[in-house]
C-alpha cells in the first residue's frame, strides 16, 4: 500500500510529508483497524474453528442490524431465518454436555 500511495503521491509526500492531510478521524480510524487487527489475532491465536465461525456469522449480522438503522437496509425473510439459526446454533454451542453415567466407564 505504502508503494501505491508513494508512486501516486511522490511530489506531495515529498513536499508536505507522508501524513500531509491527516486530521483526528483519519487518525481514530487507523488507530480503530489497528486494535480490530490485534483482537483478531487473539482471536486465531486463542479460540478454535467453531468459536471463530460463530464469531464471524454474529459480526455480520450485527453489521447488518446496524445498517438498517444507519442506510435504511431492508432485510430480507432469509436473512432473518439464517440469524435465528446462527443464533440457535450459538446457544447450543455453549450448552454443557449432561453428566456422562459411571455405567458407561470401562472397569479399568
Amino acid at each position: 500500500g505504502i508503494n501505491a500511495e508513494y508512486g501516486n503521491d511522490h511530489s506531495e509526500i515529498t513536499t508536505n510529508g507522508f501524513f500531509y492531510g491527516w486530521n483526528w478521524n483519519v487518525v481514530l480510524l487507523v488507530i480503530n483497524h489497528a486494535v480490530g487487527g490485534l483482537i483478531i489475532a487473539l482471536v486465531v491465536r486463542y479460540a478454535d474453528n467453531i468459536l471463530k465461525g460463530f464469531a464471524s456469522s454474529f459480526s455480520i449480522i450485527l453489521s447488518s442490524i446496524i445498517s438498517v438503522y444507519l442506510f435504511d437496509f431492508k432485510l430480507s425473510w432469509m436473512f432473518v431465518l439464517g440469524t435465528i439459526l446462527v443464533l440457535l446454533a450459538c446457544y447450543i454451542y455453549q450448552q454443557q454436555d449432561p453428566p456422562k453415567d459411571d455405567k458407561t466407564k470401562s472397569p479399568v
